[in-house]
C-alpha cells in the first residue's frame, strides 16, 4: 500500500513552494515519478494518518528533508 498520489502532489506542491529551488536541487535528476513512488511508500503508514502529515507540513525545518527525514517529523505529530 502506498500514499495516495493526490496526496503525494500535494505535498510536493507545498514542499516545493516553502523551498524553492533547494527543493529542485534536491530532487536531483531522478525522474519524478520514481521519486513520487518512493516517497509514497515511505510515508504509506500515514495513508489513513493524514492529519499527522499535515502537522508536519506545518512544522518544516528550515533545510529541506529528505524523506526519511519528513517522515521522522511526521511520526513526532502530537496525537490526537
Amino acid at each position: 500500500m502506498s500514499l495516495p498520489a493526490e496526496a503525494i502532489d500535494r505535498l510536493f506542491s507545498r514542499l516545493n513552494a516553502v523551498y524553492g529551488a533547494a527543493w529542485d536541487r534536491q530532487m536531483g535528476n531522478a525522474p519524478l515519478a520514481d521519486v513520487k513512488s518512493a516517497w509514497g511508500h515511505e510515508l504509506s503508514w500515514f495513508s489513513d494518518k493524514l492529519g499527522t502529515l499535515a502537522w508536519a507540513l506545518e512544522n518544516l525545518p528550515e533545510r529541506c528533508p529528505n524523506v526519511i527525514e519528513f517522515k521522522f517529523l511526521a511520526r513526532r505529530a502530537p496525537v490526537p
